[in-house]
């Protein structure tokens, strides 16, 4: 139950970030073209917006087996050591994902009194993004580890526990 609730917020959250991304750039170029009065803080929101959209949507595509993989050689294994190289690889992800997770958030403490320009507010709230998203992709590549673990077909990328 939680599960499902965190792969609903993940989603609403990724498409609440990015129609509010285009509508205030909608909203900023009108105001620098039309008005000629060009808002200061609107490049400010988007970016972090569009940074937190971006990790989000990271975990969304590690759900869906969508990311980028050079997996030639790999897919022509036989179903055994190609079962294995899996493990090794999710198990490689998931090291570089608690690398991601914890230089994150040092990164995001050292931004605490960072503040951004316009807006004021503290480039940890932005920074942030990197150990959550961080946490919500090693979820889901520790799901896929699972699952290859217990036998579950090399093919299927979303994770039944997890599928909504």
């Amino acid at each position: 139950m939680v599960w499902r609730a965190l792969d609903q917020l993940e989603k609403g959250l990724g498409a609440t970030f990015l129609a509010l991304i285009i509508a205030i750039m909608v909203l900023s170029v009108f105001f620098r073209y039309v008005l000629s009065d060009p808002l200061q803080w609107t490049d400010e929101i988007v970016m972090a917006l569009f940074i937190w959209q971006v990790f989000i949507s990271a975990a969304i595509a590690s759900k869906r087996g969508m990311h980028v993989a050079v997996d030639t050689l790999v897919v022509q294994l036989p179903e055994g050591p190609r079962r294995v190289m899996t493990v090794v690889i999710d198990v490689i992800v998931i090291g570089v994902l608690l690398a991601l997770i914890y230089f994150g958030w040092q990164y995001a403490n050292a931004t605490w009194n960072q503040y951004t320009l316009n807006l004021q507010i503290p480039r940890f709230w932005i920074h942030l993004s990197l150990p959550i998203g961080g946490l919500l992709m090693l979820r889901r590549v520790i799901e896929h580890l699972l699952a290859v673990m217990n036998g579950a077909p090399l093919d299927s990328h979303e994770i039944e526990a997890g599928a909504t």
